[in-house]
């Protein structure tokens, strides 16, 4: 559960989609694998989607907004933690 400190909102990503500019929203099924299953994800409004491994869930908040950083690391883009996952 995502905490009520955290601004703004929370199914909006912070940054916007990098092929096109457009919002990014998180959306349920919006990433399938090979196997067909179906994973929820960030899209934009035009269809370009994120893989979920590249939006680690934030253990502090609780959000999927973070970006990659060096290594096996993540940085939440709301409340600013950095963590490791492994891969």
């Amino acid at each position: 559960m995502a905490r009520p400190d955290v601004p703004g909102n929370t199914l909006i990503r912070s940054s916007p989609c990098e092929v096109c500019g457009a919002r990014m929203l998180w959306t349920q099924s919006a990433f399938t694998l090979p196997d067909g299953s179906t994973h929820a994800a960030y899209e934009c409004d035009n269809g370009h989607v994120i893989d979920p491994a590249d939006t680690a869930q934030c253990p502090d908040c609780g959000l999927h907004d973070t970006i990659r950083t060096e290594g096996p690391g993540f940085k939440c883009q709301r409340c600013g933690n950095t963590f490791s996952m492994p891969r």
